[in-house]
């Protein structure tokens, strides 16, 4: 949050599903995507994510069905230390500062040094996320989701949510039984949707989080 207000990065991974950060909504909050003009109907925070614990930093945005007209996919393998990646997100895109926060899209690409539960990027390289990057995907080589923005350090290393771990494959599975989500690349869980229009971070589909609306 910036000043009480939750400006953050979601990835649509289907037709109806964005993928983004749990400290970035609420749950019972709606979402609005001016780039549809869409509404969320539903907000789904992963149970084991608080403060205290990171790793499970994940939320399903859900909509009305067929509402993204691009979206992307989860990688179909797990990341792995020294690989490189790309992260995409509608934060600053100069260290820190606040300047076009929410309103162009920032690239910036890095190497995995370590991963725990959590994935952590070089110091070396000097390209972290910002604010308003939170929720943003971390794309491999393939151009496929491995990670989701949580946090940073200012010019240097960013934190992200391994959307491998156990708990959050968990997480991703119960939101298609239970919630009707479509989340591509989801082993085990393919939908026809995921095959039609294959996509990768040039095709611009990761979007603004704006403030959330509360019912």
């Amino acid at each position: 949050r910036i000043d009480d207000r939750a400006l953050c990065t979601g990835s649509f991974v289907g037709p109806n599903t964005l993928l983004t950060a749990s400290h970035c909504v609420q749950s019972g909050s709606k979402v609005f995507v001016k780039r549809y003009e869409a509404t969320s109907v539903k907000v789904i925070e992963h149970p084991e994510s608080t403060d205290e614990v990171e790793s499970n930093d994940l939320a399903i945005i859900m909509f009305a069905d067929n509402t993204a007209k691009k979206w992307t996919r989860l990688a179909a393998q797990p990341p792995k230390r020294g690989d490189e990646i790309q992260m995409i997100g509608y934060g600053s895109c100069t260290t820190w500062d606040g300047a076009d926060t929410g309103t162009r899209r920032c690239i910036g690409k890095n190497k995995i040094s370590s991963i725990t539960d959590m994935i952590r990027t070089a110091r070396s390289a000097g390209v972290a996320v910002s604010p308003g990057d939170s929720g943003g995907p971390m794309f491999n080589s393939d151009e496929t989701i491995v990670g989701v923005a949580s946090g940073g350090y200012a010019g240097s290393s960013s934190i992200h949510v391994n959307v491998f771990l156990p708990s959050n494959i968990k997480f991703l599975q119960n939101t298609v039984r239970n919630h009707g989500a479509i989340i591509c690349g989801l082993a085990g869980f393919n939908h026809p949707a995921c095959d039609a229009q294959p996509q990768n971070p040039s095709d611009d589909e990761p979007v603004r989080i704006p403030d959330p609306v509360d019912n």
